[in-house]
């Protein structure tokens, strides 16, 4: 049971997830507008490179490297986004993940208290409904910015460019 308990709360409701708002914020950061056959695609892409990259006994934050490379390959490759976009909308979205898992440790560790903090990380079920927080602020977080970003690039569509200037005398 514990087999597939782990599957389906860390693979298939936290990694996914995490997936989903990762290529969320890829859009976002590149200011596209969400296809969706391509971002279902490059999800599952994504999804099946942090499942074989977290099944590698790294380092830990070796596997988050390794994450954010194969993110930004698939908006390189798969997606035909700039690369200096893809480089940094993966880093920007492993920097807003990370802020919104430290911010949900440091609490649940002042809350908790260290004894039971500990009791809690180790259980793979208790240690996602814990993560659930994490997890929803960095989707409002990437959500709020797609959004602003779309609404922003369709403004600028709408407003009529500006004649070229004749420069002859």
């Amino acid at each position: 049971m514990q087999i597939a308990e782990r599957i389906f709360f860390e693979y298939i409701l936290c990694y996914l997830a995490q997936c989903f708002i990762i290529m969320m914020g890829v859009y976002a950061f590149c200011r596209q507008k969400i296809t969706m056959p391509q971002y279902l695609i490059g999800v599952g892409i994504v999804f099946v490179g942090a499942v074989l990259v977290r099944s590698i006994p790294l380092s830990y934050g070796v596997h988050t490297l390794f994450i954010m490379m194969i993110t930004a390959l698939v908006s390189i490759w798969y997606l035909k986004f700039p690369i200096n976009l893809s480089i940094r909308s993966a880093l920007f979205m492993t920097l807003i993940l990370f802020a919104g898992e430290i911010g949900n440790m440091l609490f649940l560790n002042l809350l908790l208290g260290k004894e039971r903090f500990v009791e809690v990380t180790t259980n793979t079920v208790s240690k996602f409904i814990y993560g659930i927080p994490a997890t929803i602020l960095s989707l409002i977080i990437t959500l709020v910015y797609y959004l602003v970003m779309k609404k922003k690039c369709i403004s600028e569509a709408a407003e009529p460019a500006e004649q070229p200037q004749d420069l002859r005398p």
